[in-house]
């Protein structure tokens, strides 16, 4: 399986111009490659606090999701895209969402398990947490898919009820696919590429972590996007 990291810098709120990105890519190598994975909450950018009150914004967003489904239908490559997904059930209005797109058709949706509410994050304000961890058979692998924080949990420490790593690990993936919008500071990266490495021998299984890259207001994302085999070894790195 031919996989693409789309590391893309992506503005708050700006619907048109970030699914334009995402569209270009699309576009430039759907024809090439098996699967397209973009970063978490990619067609909003991260992270877009209160505008999601804002129903206008998810309206913008659900359209241009579709916009993006409906041009899959032209291309070998399936789309793996972060978006803001209604709950229509209880709690949070929301959840941090994951979709795989095929041939016009979401074949899979997995919603984020782990919601951060430290150092920037403020995720449990908007969000409702799954609680599920999405594995999904896929051109002859068996994939499990992370968003950004679900890779982050330490079972011997834990900060949250579920584990969606140890999940992973007991349903025998054989790639992981995890996205991301992980901000950049001093040492993140070292501490990055140690998780991702511990993460895919654990699991044994090909790990593909996809993250954003620039500067929205305060937050720098710093991309450094890799794919290591199952043994912990680089593959590519961005």
């Amino acid at each position: 399986m031919k996989v693409l990291m789309a590391q893309l810098n992506y503005q708050i709120a700006d619907i048109d111009g970030n699914t334009q990105k995402i569209l270009s890519v699309m576009e430039q190598h759907g024809a090439d490659v098996d699967l397209i994975v973009f970063t978490e909450l990619c067609i909003t950018g991260y992270y877009p606090k209160d505008l999601l009150y804002q129903r206008s914004l998810i309206s913008a967003q659900n359209a241009a999701l579709d916009r993006i489904k409906q041009a899959t239908r032209d291309l070998n490559a399936a789309v793996i895209i972060g978006y803001v997904e209604h709950n229509n059930g209880y709690g949070k209005p929301y959840f941090n969402s994951l979709g795989l797109f095929e041939n016009g058709q979401q074949l899979v949706t997995a919603n984020k398990q782990l919601l951060p509410v430290y150092n920037i994050f403020d995720e449990a304000r908007h969000f409702e947490p799954g609680d599920q961890t999405g594995v999904f058979q896929f051109r002859g692998s068996k994939i499990g898919f992370l968003i950004c924080e679900d890779g982050w949990e330490d079972s011997a420490d834990p900060m949250y009820k579920s584990n969606p790593v140890q999940d992973l690990e007991e349903q025998g993936v054989d790639t992981i696919i995890s996205i991301n919008a992980s901000p950049g500071n001093i040492g993140k990266q070292a501490q990055r590429y140690d998780l991702i490495k511990q993460t895919a021998q654990r699991c044994n299984a090909n790990l593909v972590y996809v993250n954003q890259v620039g500067g929205i207001d305060d937050i720098v994302f710093d991309g450094a996007s890799i794919a290591v085999n199952a043994q912990g070894q680089t593959l590519a790195q961005s």
